[in-house]
């Protein structure tokens, strides 16, 4: 059986990742951001914080912060969602701009809080 000469497996590799992260990029919306009051917090049992926020007009959004991962242990996991949850009782009544995406589900999954 005849190898692949190196070029052509480096390009072969690169054209796998270059896909899987087009894949991703097709699987969420762009971001927005949106200027909110955050509320509250609170864990989910699936590895996410959920951010309860309201907006100028007082709409009321739930926006998520995702945390699983196949990769990580459960001990990992619970320690970064506690450290997210200490770090938005900062933000807590406070006008905050979020950045976020929505995902296939619908959900409003946050990229990051600015004051």
């Amino acid at each position: 059986m005849r190898k692949l000469p190196p070029i052509l497996f480096l390009f072969l590799i690169t054209l796998l990742f270059t896909g899987c992260a087009l894949l991703e990029n097709l699987e969420r919306g762009p971001s927005q951001r949106k200027g909110v009051t955050i509320t509250r917090s609170a864990a989910s049992d699936l590895g996410q914080v959920l951010v309860f926020a309201r907006d100028e007009d007082n709409k009321e959004i739930l926006f998520v912060k995702e945390f699983f991962s196949s990769m990580k242990s459960a001990d990992t996991m619970d320690k970064q969602i506690r450290r997210y949850r200490h770090k938005m009782n900062k933000f807590r009544n406070r006008k905050v701009t979020i950045t976020y995406h929505e995902n296939r589900a619908g959900n409003l999954v946050i990229e990051k809080i600015t004051r």
